[in-house]
């Protein structure tokens, strides 16, 4: 088993992080590893993402959702389809700072034989490179830059 984790600050409330995380239809807009993204992000939803981790190689991947706590907690979890080879859990969990902004905790649990092989030593620069992009989108949607925050100005 590995275990990927990171941390950061982003200076926007949780609702705007909430709301750049859970347009996975965007995440091609942003996203530095992922190409495309589709699905709905509701517990026992399926998410699917084409990624292209730096120096590794692509992978199209469908995830079934499995913890939504809005402003929280989202959680999904992807396998291929024989047990045992390759499953990856994404844990993305967001805490309320007293400043107004969001800690950000991102971290993916992987298991199974491939594991060695499709996952680099150095993969947690990839996931620093997404908070970096996330907190990026997130301060765009708290000022309006997108429609999830042209949907709560509604």
């Amino acid at each position: 088993m590995k275990r990927i984790q990171t941390e950061m600050d982003i200076d926007a409330p949780p609702e705007a992080v909430w709301d750049a995380l859970t347009d996975v239809s965007a995440y091609s807009e942003w996203n530095p590893q992922t190409v495309w993204a589709s699905g709905e992000v509701r517990e026992g939803g399926e998410v699917a993402l084409r990624v292209e981790p730096s120096r590794s190689r692509p992978a199209t991947l469908k995830a079934r959702v499995e913890t939504v706590e809005p402003e929280r907690t989202l959680v999904w979890t992807a396998r291929l389809p024989v047990p045992g080879l390759f499953a990856a859990r994404h844990a993305f969990e967001l805490e309320p700072r007293p400043d107004g902004g969001t800690r950000l905790r991102n971290t993916e649990t992987l298991s199974g034989l491939l594991v060695p092989f499709v996952v680099r030593k150095d993969a947690e620069r990839d996931y620093h490179a997404m908070n970096r992009a996330l907190a990026d989108r997130s301060k765009s949607v708290a000022v309006g830059g997108s429609d999830g925050a042209q949907k709560r100005a509604a």
